[in-house]
């Protein structure tokens, strides 16, 4: 086991990188701070340790972290429109953050300091109360996020949350991921597949209109894997969709997408419970910010969140977020690497 100073905060207090190995050639760091995961080191197709995962160079970029670079998203991952949703009948205003919405909570989880509950050399587990009214939400929350590395080059994710009033809940990962290497610059190596037939159609602040539109013969059907390359060349910007991996969550861990990169020969699988997965090709970075090694560059990664659906409490009709006292949240995600044979070109 390996734990060791990151940063100090303004009151003081020490956040810490938490070192996991699983002896195969996957090793995470992953801070108290945020839930970040901040370093992943995975084999390449020469058994070389390739990062595969951006981050800032100044641990401290962290506090601000505009991006949620690697953090653990919460209470609500993904937007909700007007900042508000009504449960039971009752209206609760949230903190707005992205104009007149609220983007992952409004004050996510990925900007607190979390309590390292549980760790050995594999496996950590962090703790956070999420306490009633928090950035509008009702109910304390009581939250547990699980990392663990697995002889198989699984990082597998757990979250568990239990609530004493009527509460919405929608945690993902946000890292941010890049095959060739976290300063590779470019992801016009790589391919990627998304196994979905529908995506949640936005409107221009990426607000749900409730359409879920069909992907057949459209930019947004990637179901055969197509090129990021491709991609870039007919939107510059690429993505920042949610599409409908399945229409509720039973527990079945779904592989939701894979990507794989010629020039490393790693191949990626995401797989989760969530019935969705919002695709973001980080078009918004900020070419300014020192990552770990240069600057970031603009559409250099990609994030693979697996969730439910955008704006979910103002939607009826979609899956419910809704947690009740007495119930458990619990969600897994799973990202899995290997350098086996890759998507078709």
């Amino acid at each position: 086991m390996k734990k060791q100073p990151f940063f100090q905060l303004p009151d003081g207090s020490t956040a810490h990188l938490y070192t996991l190995d699983n002896g195969n050639g996957m090793i995470a760091e992953i801070s108290d701070f945020g839930g970040i995961l901040h370093r992943l080191f995975v084999p390449d197709r020469n058994g070389d340790p390739v990062d595969v995962v951006l981050g800032y160079r100044d641990g401290a970029d962290y506090l601000v972290n505009a991006p949620h670079l690697g953090g653990t998203i919460g209470r609500y991952g993904n937007r909700i429109g007007g900042a508000a949703f009504e449960l039971d009948g009752k209206c609760y205003p949230l903190f707005a953050n992205e104009g007149a919405n609220t983007l992952h909570g409004g004050l996510c989880y990925c900007r607190r300091m979390w309590q390292m509950a549980a760790y050995t050399d594999t496996r950590l587990e962090l703790a956070l109360t999420s306490p009633d009214g928090d950035a509008g939400f009702p109910g304390k929350l009581e939250i547990r996020a699980v990392f663990e590395v697995t002889p198989e080059n699984v990082l597998h994710l757990e979250y568990h949350a239990v609530t004493d009033a009527p509460t919405v809940v929608n945690m993902t990962n946000h890292s941010y991921f890049n095959l060739a290497g976290e300063a590779a610059g470019s992801l016009a190596d790589q391919r990627i597949a998304i196994f979905a037939d529908r995506v949640q159609a936005v409107d221009a602040n990426l607000i749900p209109t409730g359409e879920l539109r069909p992907v057949d013969g459209s930019f947004y059907d990637l179901r055969q894997g197509r090129d990021f390359r491709d991609i870039f060349a007919e939107r510059d910007s690429g993505f920042d969709d949610n599409f409908i991996i399945a229409p509720a969550c039973d527990g079945t861990i779904r592989t939701a997408a894979t990507v794989i990169s010629r020039r490393s020969g790693i191949r990626l699988d995401v797989r989760g419970d969530d019935p969705a997965v919002q695709l973001y090709t980080s078009g918004m970075l900020d070419e300014k910010t020192a990552a770990k090694n240069g600057p970031f560059n603009r559409v250099s990664a990609f994030c693979l969140e697996m969730q439910g659906y955008i704006d979910a409490p103002n939607h009826p009709e979609y899956p419910s977020q809704r947690l009740d006292p007495g119930k458990t949240y619990r969600r897994t995600i799973e990202f899995a690497f290997s350098t086996d044979a890759g998507l078709g070109d």
